[in-house]
């Protein structure tokens, strides 16, 4: 078995018992009783008094455990003393019922005590094991009244059951057969719930102890021996009942046993354990300590160290502190038990006292006493030696003074004066070794002489002496010198047996006790500072104090003296730098300012702080550097440098040229230098003056005061053609073309005579015969005296310049295409046109002029041939005009036409003329074309009275021209301007309808003539504008294409349809071709075809469901590239064709070309089909071509039967029209081709 050792000693006593009576158990059984023995168990008294020493073995569980909350044990205890009173009782109860006593209440008899019997040994076993279950803390334990209220209740009731309700309860004896089956398995029930009981307290005796777990678990493992011998006997009076009882009766012994140890014998054990430990604890302590009561007497003591007691134990024991203790000691005392009295306690009072271990610091802890109501309250005291920790405190407060003083030396060295700061410092030393008297010396350890700095302040007059403070020589001095001669502090603690007999010449009066020390740098002694007159001997500590601050004191004295002398050489200095008129400075050798005088600050602009600590190369000009670079390496070297010049940039941007010498002297450069800037500029503009003159590019002529030529320079003979010699001696008029009008020669000579300059132009001529332009300024030149001595002319050709004026003019103020005014003259033309006007009250008329499908001309035929249309309109248009008109191109193919004095019959008349020019066809390139245009008129002042009011109204006016069918014009009327606001409107609509998801695709169906079947439909895109609603595609498409949206929306319509006609192949739906139209834009990117190819991909639909449709314009644009990406997508399998056939400009050459499968017809071609001979010609005509290229054709705009049996008549492969359909949304398609093969007749669905 593993048990806790705290259960050890307990444990092996129990075991040995525990086996001795298990090992008695098979002697029991194996052993026939005598025949004297057998019916002993009948005797009546033997039972009895069995049972009753039971009885009171239970008793004294009760009586000892039922008191157990008294002392605060354990709550099981409560729980053993109340279960076994009940145990008790039961067991008084089955003794009364024994056989052959009296009848208790009933008559006695053995089932009656077997009863009571059992009751007591479950009450029993259940007792042991809620102990052995429940906490030993007894945290979960009822009160004492219910659990004694429960016990007894229980009591009562089995009394009344047994008593009263016997046949309730199974039989255990039948008399002449033993006991029955119930009774023993009821018995051996009791035997598996004391094992139980025996198995967990055996798990608590591997725990640490916390109750007498052994004592209860010897209790069970009899109380299981017991009831096995209970099982054995088949008489009540056998021996195995006599066993039984017995066994029980050492049961009930151990667990008195375990109740007496918990409740009395282990509380005692504790408390003994407790004083022991306490004991030892006092042994080890090497305090003090000691009861006092509340007057001071001592009443105990405590003493591990009897040197630490100022009297022996027996004096002090039963005497007042103050028999004892000196007098500061027993005060001390006495505070300290105040102090506890108040508040219970008292800590930190400190005493010290004279013990044999020397003089002792203690301190004191007291702590009151507490007792009963009534009674006198003593004092515990612990005193403990704290020695060690005052001399520490008083050694860290020294060492603390100590460098506060130092701290201050260095502090009021540069407050004070030298001599106030001596006197201050010995009066620090003095302070640190509670000295009475100080003196300093300055010592000349050479000429071996002592000189008094100073004494203290402190130091008394008698201490000073007769002659003490004159100089002396250490001979002189007295023993106090003996540092000096010695060069180590010297201590003197009784001074007058050291003075030598005779009195010396420089000796202090009055001193007892002294410290000298002396301070020595570098073997010599510079300074001795000596205090004196402690009231105690002096010591190692007083020496240390003293050296230190005689150290410090030396040390901050020759620095001043050394900062003094340095400040005065700086002084010196800086007086020679700041008094200079020349640049000093002193750099290092990384070629860094040092050290700047003020003249560079005047001379350079920068503050000297700005200058110092930078490197020179910063303010040498960049082509400058390496000459200094090569200057500074010289001086490295040590090498003068003379003579050197280098630019120097100053504050403002500006440089300044400086002459350097400069010299290394111990890892420093110093130099001096001069601003040489204004010798050079001098010496510079003399040179520059004598080239500037010949190195002009404008010519210099230089006449005498009548005009005589004395100097030319190269630029005249460069301009003229004339040498030098060809013209000196000339007079100036030589060189005149007579183009120059008479006055300005007046004017020129009369302000020359007056003495002014004059500034102009002349027409000149060269030595060529070409003339040329000049402009001049001649000023007159004068000597010293004022005198009138000279012309000088500057002269500048000045023909291109004007030439090129004219230039720019043209430019600015015209279109470059046309040669047309452009903007800015238009409107100041206009400016004066209506100046004119307001004045003479005449009208004004403004006409905007745009061509008709010009875009389509240059999509078709590119923007070259664009040009020259637009370069022919411009023509035709100003041969038709007036002188005082003006013709504009303000942009693209918008020309602005202003007529002054123009009403709305001349603008009408103008207009009939503008438009019969325009009418005659254009030759481009072996082709011929017809342009018209669509005009809007506005005037002044009816329509507006500025440019841009009237440009805006007649514009609103061309737009309407351009709705009515355009090659026409129109006067401006109000409301024609909301159109133009429409657009705009349109516009800003069209950049949001993607997002806003405002666009839609209906389908118009397509018919094959042959079959009568729905072949294909094309996507038309419809667009409802959340204010405007609906808007035709014949508005927002041109729009869109002006703006640029029309690829974005070309790809969502791609994307729609496709993604549709994959709906359509899930619905089963016939195959079907579906023909959206492209924008020339859209088809003309380059990544259009893979763009497409991808998207068809990723929509998982076959490109032949997919009808590109092209407009011719589109196709023309370039046709060699249309060609090949019509040939990329028809191999691809993409179906392609051209919309509008015959509206545009078509080359038969490459439709041939073209991978195309459809040409489609336009409606205004079908549309008067019926009627019309021109349009039966041109549609039977490309009927025919298209079938002739191999191409199909399909009608658009089919609308009456007429219509369709005339192309069904000529061929035509497919239709679409309101005669079939008009375009259906999704639904109503899908319903459209689901419902079969259309009638034809049909009227128009609506």
């Amino acid at each position: 078995m593993i048990l806790h050792p705290s259960h050890a000693t307990e444990a092996r006593r129990t075991l040995y018992v525990l086996a001795a009576l298990a090992l008695a158990i098979p002697v029991v059984l194996a052993i026939s009783p005598p025949p004297g023995l057998r019916g002993m168990a009948n005797y009546l008294p033997l039972h009895m008094a069995l049972e009753t020493l039971a009885i009171v073995i239970a008793g004294l569980v009760f009586a000892v455990g039922w008191n157990a909350k008294r002392h605060q044990l354990p709550g099981n205890i409560l729980l053993l003393a109340a279960v076994f009173l009940g145990v008790g009782l039961l067991d008084f109860s089955h003794t009364l019922s024994f056989a052959g006593m009296p009848s208790f209440i009933t008559p006695s008899d053995p089932e009656k005590a077997i009863n009571f019997w059992l009751a007591a040994r479950t009450l029993a076993a259940l007792g042991l094991l809620a102990v052995a279950l429940l906490p030993w803390n007894g945290r979960y334990m009822p009160s004492r009244g219910v659990l004694l209220t429960a016990v007894l209740l229980l009591v009562v009731l089995l009394h009344l059951l047994f008593l009263f309700l016997p046949q309730a309860v199974p039989r255990t004896y039948i008399p002449g057969h033993g006991l029955t089956g119930f009774k023993l398995a009821y018995e051996y029930g009791l035997i598996l719930a004391y094992a139980a009981a025996a198995l967990l307290f055996y798990r608590q005796m591997r725990k640490p102890r916390s109750f007498h777990a052994s004592g209860l678990f010897a209790t069970a493992c009899l109380a299981v021996m017991s009831e096995f011998f209970f099982t054995r006997y088949g008489d009540v009076t056998d021996v195995y009942n006599l066993f039984g009882h017995l066994y029980k009766i050492v049961a009930y012994l151990f667990l008195y046993r375990a109740v007496f140890v918990e409740t009395v014998q282990h509380p005692y054990d504790e408390l003994n354990a407790s004083r022991k430990q306490l004991q030892a604890t006092l042994d080890t302590l090497p305090d003090l300590l000691f009861e006092i009561d509340a007057e001071g007497r001592f009443v105990a003591a405590h003493i591990s160290n009897t040197d630490m007691l100022a009297v022996p134990v027996q004096a002090f024991i039963g005497r007042n502190l103050r028999e004892v203790l000196p007098e500061e000691a027993a005060d001390i005392c006495f505070a300290a038990l105040a102090e506890a009295g108040e508040r219970g306690h008292s800590r930190g009072h400190r005493m010290v006292l004279d013990v044999p271990l020397g003089r002792r610091w203690f301190e004191l802890s007291v702590r009151r006493k507490d007792v009963g109501a009534g009674g006198v309250p003593s004092y515990l005291v612990l005193s403990r030696d704290v020695t060690e920790l005052v001399t520490q405190q008083a050694a860290l407060q020294r060492e603390y003074a100590l460098n506060v003083t130092l701290l201050g030396l260095q502090r009021e060295a540069e407050a004070r004066s030298e001599g106030d700061f001596i006197r201050y410092g010995i009066g620090q030393a003095e302070r640190l070794t509670d000295s009475q008297a100080g003196f300093v010396y300055f010592v000349d350890d050479e000429r071996q002489t002592l000189e008094l700095a100073c004494r203290s302040g402190d130091t008394p007059a008698h201490c000073r002496g007769d002659g003490h403070g004159r100089p002396c020589t250490l001979a002189q001095a007295g023993p106090w010198a003996d540092a000096v001669r010695q060069r180590v502090p010297v201590i003197f603690n009784d001074y007058a047996s050291a003075s030598r007999n005779d009195r010396q010449l420089d000796e202090p009066a009055g001193l007892d006790r002294l410290v000298s020390v002396p301070v020595v740098e570098d073997g010599r002694v510079s300074m001795l500072v000596v205090v004196a007159n402690k009231p105690e001997p002096y010591v190692d500590k007083d020496v240390k104090a003293v050296q230190l601050t005689a150290n410090t004191l030396w040390r901050l004295v020759n620095k001043r003296r050394l900062d003094e002398a340095l400040q005065q050489r700086r002084e010196a200095i800086d007086s020679f730098f700041s008094s200079s008129l020349d640049l000093f400075c002193i750099a290092n050798l990384q070629g860094e300012f040092v050290r700047v005088n003020p003249e560079f600050e005047r001379v350079l602009g920068y503050p000297v702080a700005e200058i110092e600590g930078r490197s020179v190369l910063e303010f040498v000009h960049p082509d400058d550097v390496e000459a200094t670079l090569q200057a500074v390496e010289a001086l490295r070297r040590e090498e003068p440098v003379h003579a050197f010049e280098n630019r120097y940039r100053c504050r403002d941007g500006s440089y300044r040229n400086i002459e350097w010498r400069a010299t290394q002297k111990g890892g420093r450069v110093y130099s001096s230098a001069r601003d040489v800037t204004e010798r050079r500029r001098q010496e510079a503009e003399m040179r520059k003056l004598s080239l500037v003159i010949e190195q002009n590019p404008f010519p210099v002529v230089i006449t005498d005061t009548c005009a005589s030529i004395e100097y030319v320079n190269p630029a005249f003979t460069e301009i003229t053609g004339y040498a030098a010699e060809e013209a000196l001696g000339q007079n100036a008029g030589f060189l005149k073309s007579g183009k120059t009008d008479p006055a300005i020669y007046a004017d020129m000579w009369a302000h020359l005579l007056r003495g002014e300059a004059w500034q102009g132009e002349l027409v000149n001529r060269r030595k060529d015969g070409s003339e040329y332009i000049e402009s001049v300024l001649i000023y007159p030149v004068r000597n010293a005296q004022g005198e009138l001595t000279n012309y000088l002319a500057h002269i500048e050709d000045v023909t291109t310049k004007k030439a090129a004026a004219e230039r720019i003019l043209q430019l600015s103020n015209y279109d470059q295409l046309t040669g047309l005014p452009n903007r800015a003259m238009l409107e100041e033309r206009f400016r004066l046109a209506r100046d004119e006007a307001g004045r003479e009250g005449a009208p004004l008329t403004v006409m905007w002029i745009n061509l008709d499908s010009f875009k389509e001309v240059n999509d078709a035929l590119g923007h070259a041939a664009g040009d020259l249309v637009l370069r022919e309109v411009a023509l035709r248009l100003r041969a038709q005009l007036h002188e005082r008109d003006t013709l504009s191109r303000l942009s693209g193919d918008n020309f602005v036409l202003v007529m002054p004095g123009a009403g709305q019959n001349e603008a009408a008349f103008m207009v009939s003329r503008l438009t019969g020019e325009l009418s005659r066809s254009i030759q481009l390139d072996k082709k011929e074309l017809i342009v018209t245009a669509s005009v809007g008129i506005a005037v002044y002042p009816g329509d507006g009275d500025t440019l841009a009011s009237l440009l805006v109204r007649s514009e609103a006016a061309m737009y309407r021209v351009k709705q009515d069918g355009r090659n026409s014009y129109s006067f401006y009327a109000p409301g024609m301007q909301e159109g133009a606001v429409r657009t705009l409107e349109l516009g800003t609509g069209l950049k949001q309808a993607l997002m806003r998801n405002e666009f839609r695709i209906v389908y118009q169906p397509q018919v094959d003539l042959r079959t009568g079947a729905i072949v294909g439909a094309e996507a038309l895109l419809r667009w409802r504008h959340p204010l405007l609603g609906e808007v035709s595609p014949g508005e927002f498409i041109p729009i869109a294409e002006n703006s640029g949206l029309i690829v974005q929306i070309d790809q969502w319509v791609l994307r729609a349809v496709l993604r549709q006609l994959k709906a359509w192949e899930a619905k089963g739906l016939p195959r079907l071709t579906v023909a959206v139209n492209i924008s020339a834009q859209h088809f003309g990117q380059p990544a259009f075809a893979s763009a497409l190819e991808r998207m068809v991909r990723e929509a998982g639909v076959a490109p032949a469901a997919l009808e590109i449709e092209l407009t011719e314009a589109a196709a023309m644009k370039n046709p060699e590239i249309a060609a090949r990406v019509m040939g990329r997508l028809g191999r691809k399998g993409f179906h392609l064709s051209i919309d509008d056939f015959g509206t545009g400009y078509s080359s038969l050459s490459y439709l041939k070309r073209f991978a195309v499968d459809k040409l489609k017809i336009d409606q205004s071609f079908v549309r008067d089909i019926a009627a019309g001979p021109d349009d039966q010609a041109l549609v039977t005509a490309i009927i025919q071509m298209a079938h002739g290229l191999g191409i199909k054709t399909v009608a658009e705009g089919v609308e009456t039967l007429e219509q369709l049996d005339f192309l069904s008549a000529r061929g035509c492969d497919e239709v679409q029209g309101y005669l079939y359909s008009r375009p259906l949304a999704v639904d109503a398609f899908e319903a459209f081709v689901s419902n079969g093969r259309p009638v034809a007749g049909e009227q128009p669905q609506t």
